[in-house]
């Protein structure tokens, strides 16, 4: 990575990041610091569930599984992903959100009792653990492997972003945590743009890519850029694309539930 390139890194999330510290300090009760006394618009609630639900594991994760199986590993997600986020929007956050409870293992003690909360909690901290050690060890390997920097170098990066996410949501509250997530979610989305116009031109378009495929390895190209032929013979594409929507919408259901 050249100069530039890491001076758009750290003024981008740097600034981000400082803005948050600056401008949101809570100042009332537990019920500004945990719900932001239910005052954020809907759109920036859903731009930070889209930043919350985007991490480096999914970079790390799923562009790997479609660098290797290509169009399929990302077809579940396109369908599951629309059916699952819809069902969280209206079936899950509006309720809990109206109830007012602080949090999701709250939640299920007022629908099912003390037990299920207890559970939850269980369960919420092995999960959370688990995706956090994975959104951490990701992140090393993008600075390891892509940026080229020494691995102890990349720990203290990755402490560094870990301390300074701490610091202001426990200085701005649930504020602080969902506007930070709605500006990274705006500079993600119009990256992924200016990306996708780079690489896309870079390529020469479709027929570039295709191309491209063909010259590494002939046939490359069908398995990599279509859909399909990695299920044993027989199995309905209807099967198929059910199991897509089941698997996927319990993803983001639980995912955003928990986080």
């Amino acid at each position: 990575m050249t100069a530039l390139d890491w001076a758009v890194v750290v003024v981008l999330n740097g600034g981000i990041v400082a803005y948050s510290l600056i401008a949101f300090r809570n100042k009332g009760e537990s019920f500004d610091w945990y719900l932001a006394a239910k005052s954020m618009p809907w759109w920036v609630i859903g731009l930070s569930a889209f930043g919350t639900a985007v991490d480096s594991g999914d970079y790390v994760g799923i562009v790997g599984g479609s660098y290797n199986l290509g169009l399929s590993q990302l077809a579940q997600w396109w369908l599951g992903i629309a059916v699952g986020w819809t069902v969280l929007s209206f079936f899950v956050i509006v309720p809990m959100y109206r109830s007012g409870v602080f949090t999701n293992a709250e939640w299920l003690e007022f629908r099912f009792g003390p037990a299920a909360r207890l559970l939850a909690v269980l369960i919420n901290v092995q999960s959370r653990t688990n995706v956090l050690g994975n959104i951490f060890f990701s992140m090393f390997l993008v600075l390891n492997i892509i940026a080229g920097i020494e691995e102890t170098t990349c720990w203290l990066v990755v402490m560094g972003v870990a301390l300074s996410s701490v610091l202001y949501i426990v200085r701005g509250g649930l504020r602080a945590g969902v506007l930070t997530d709605a500006l990274q979610s705006a500079t993600m989305i119009v990256a992924s743009f200016v990306l996708w116009g780079f690489v896309y031109s870079g390529l020469g378009g479709w027929d570039g890519v295709t191309a491209r495929l063909e010259a590494v390895e002939e046939g490359l190209s069908d398995t990599l850029l279509h859909v399909g032929g990695y299920s044993p013979p027989g199995v309905p594409p209807f099967i198929v694309i059910f199991g897509f929507l089941v698997v996927l919408t319990t993803y983001a259901v639980i995912n955003q539930y928990e986080a």
